[in-house]
């Protein structure tokens, strides 16, 4: 499995500071710097998220709970999904509809479902998505939010 190692976690900790340094309106000049390497934990993050998905569903047809450890690796993906959406870093702004939705989903499988409410907020309205892909986030944003089943159960009756 794929995980934040020491590196890994040292930029992600450089990319949560950024996004701080930008939320509390601290001049340009003052920002610590940051390496290209910082943003080559998306990739990790990316790995976590798509490993714990498997694995979450192989776990849940064999009735087994989340494992701590894959719980915490997805922590520190969703963490740093949520920094670099607000870190403004690279092609953050191109991207973020989709950084959000990965940023979503890592809060989601980790069972912090309030954060993974509160980032849903970054996907604009009109999302720009590839093709088909269109539909599947519509869907997968209305199970964040519960909405599909509230509609189901809605219908239902």
């Amino acid at each position: 499995m794929i995980e934040f190692g020491r590196n890994s976690l040292y930029f992600s900790k450089l990319v949560r500071s950024k996004a701080k340094m930008i939320e509390f309106d601290i001049p340009l000049e003052s920002h610590i710097p940051i390496s290209e390497n910082a943003q080559k934990s998306f990739l990790v993050a990316l790995a976590i998220v798509a490993d714990t998905a498997r694995k979450y569903f192989e776990d849940y047809i064999n009735h087994k709970s989340i494992n701590s450890q894959l719980k915490n690796q997805l922590h520190h993906a969703a963490e740093y999904f949520d920094a670099l959406l607000l870190s403004e870093l690279g092609h953050s702004a191109e991207y973020k509809d989709y950084i959000a939705i990965l940023g979503a989903t890592a809060y989601y499988l980790g069972d912090y479902n309030g954060s993974s409410r509160v980032i849903i907020n970054y996907i604009s309205d009109d999302m720009q998505l590839l093709g088909d892909s269109t539909n599947l986030v519509s869907v997968f944003i209305e199970v964040l939010t519960d909405k599909i089943f509230l509609d189901y159960t809605k219908n239902r009756r």
